[in-house]
């Protein structure tokens, strides 16, 4: 079977935009010679808000890719298994964090809402930003709907090296890790993500997300992901026990009463970066004849979708 499109790596960027073009009638076909999601610094739970950052600023066009974003996801989750709205509270957890905050709550949000507000009862800090609208995902979870639906679309989805590339009229590469060493021109870099699923013994006042420098999302009372991630930092890509006490310090910290933790589990994943924070998106330096998409990262939810619609990617083509 020839497929019009052939999307090398089934992340973000890979299932997401399969998932577009086979909604818009294209036979598509997936692989990943490791496995769903395998590179996603975030897994388990990322948090997608539109304010990230020490100094968010607005994105041009944020409201039509939110938008979009709700309309896919119902449309793959709408029991919200694994994505759901949450309520964010940034704590501004030193000086540096606050004037970013300041700034961002001044400046006009189209499709977002930033509000400047003390914290919450049993929240530390002074001040702090509100941030809406904000999903809390989990990418594995959601990733294997994706992919559910592109077969149920007529697609396939293949994982499992020594696979050989089928036959298609254009390949559409979503890869992450791989570029680095294999096309070192592209100036990217790995970017850890390292998480632990703790619970805190008691409820724990506040909302269910929180992030200042880290995050952390309540998934039962007295449980909660929490998370950081490393640029250069690092020395393997797996968990690294040594930083259990600096991720839990960074989570008591932002309660008055800072609770008593125990760790329950431990994730970690690389995904790639660039130091300007914008994805590559162009000809693949190793098959100028394929499109590589890389660098996305968890906003990969948002713009994904909004690269596969892009009229010069409509058709195998155009791509």
């Amino acid at each position: 079977m020839d497929f019009d499109v052939h999307i090398r790596g089934a992340g973000i960027g890979g299932l997401l935009p399969a998932y577009v073009w086979t909604r818009m009638g294209l036979k598509v076909v997936v692989t990943d010679p490791v496995g769903i999601g395998a590179g996603a610094s975030g897994a388990w739970r990322t948090l997608l808000n539109p304010a990230s950052g020490v100094n968010p600023k607005p994105r041009e066009g944020l409201a039509e890719v939110m938008e979009a974003f709700g309309q896919w996801m119902e449309a793959v989750d709408p029991g919200r298994t694994a994505a759901k709205p949450v309520t964010l509270y940034r704590p501004a957890t030193d000086a540096g964090l606050a004037a970013g905050f300041r700034a961002a709550a001044a400046r006009h949000w189209d499709g977002a809402t930033l509000r400047l507000a003390p914290p919450p009862p049993g929240i530390a800090g002074q001040e702090g930003l509100w941030v809406e609208p904000v999903w809390a995902i989990d990418t594995p979870a959601l990733l294997a709907l994706l992919a559910r639906a592109v077969v149920a679309g007529g697609g396939e989805v293949r994982i499992g090296a020594g696979t050989e590339p089928p036959p298609a009229t254009r390949r559409f590469g979503a890869i992450g890790e791989a570029v680095l060493a294999s096309r070192p021109g592209l100036g990217q870099h790995a970017v850890k993500g390292q998480l632990r699923r703790i619970r805190t013994g008691r409820v724990l006042p506040g909302p269910d997300a929180l992030a200042g420098r880290g995050y952390a999302v309540r998934t039962a009372p007295d449980e909660w992901i929490i998370g950081s991630t490393y640029e250069h930092q690092f020395h393997h890509t797996g968990p690294d026990s040594t930083q259990d006490s600096y991720l839990l310090h960074r989570f008591q910290s932002l309660f008055i009463d800072p609770p008593e933790v125990e760790i329950l589990d431990r994730w970690a994943g690389v995904r790639v970066g660039t130091k300007s924070r914008k994805p590559y998106l162009g000809p693949d330096p190793l098959e100028p004849a394929s499109t590589l998409l890389s660098g996305l990262g968890s906003k990969g939810w948002l713009h994904a979708a909004e690269v596969a619609l892009r009229p010069s990617m409509n058709s195998p083509k155009g791509m």
